[in-house]
């Protein structure tokens, strides 16, 4: 069935191609690692369970709801990127 609904995707800004978490290829054990050394943010809308899941289970487009805070917008943007700088480095 086709629907339609209102959220966030998170792309990649210079290629602005949308993030297909399974393509990140960072493992659960290092989202972890980070989520204890920067705390997340409490989101009604989106939990730390909702994050880790998503990035590490799921597949497809990562998309975001729309009534997440702007404070977990700005994690997840901080967070992906942090790790993502230290999948270049290795």
């Amino acid at each position: 069935m086709i629907k339609t609904g209102r959220f966030i995707i998170v792309y990649d800004d210079v290629e602005q191609e949308v993030i297909d978490p399974g393509s990140l290829y960072i493992s659960k054990e290092e989202t972890e690692a980070y989520m204890r050394k920067h705390p997340v943010p409490t989101d009604p809308a989106y939990s730390k369970d909702d994050l880790l899941y998503d990035l590490t289970e799921s597949g497809g487009f990562y998309r975001l709801p729309d009534n997440i805070s702007d404070e977990m917008r700005s994690y997840i943007e901080d967070m992906l990127n942090t790790l993502l700088q230290q999948q270049e480095t290795r």
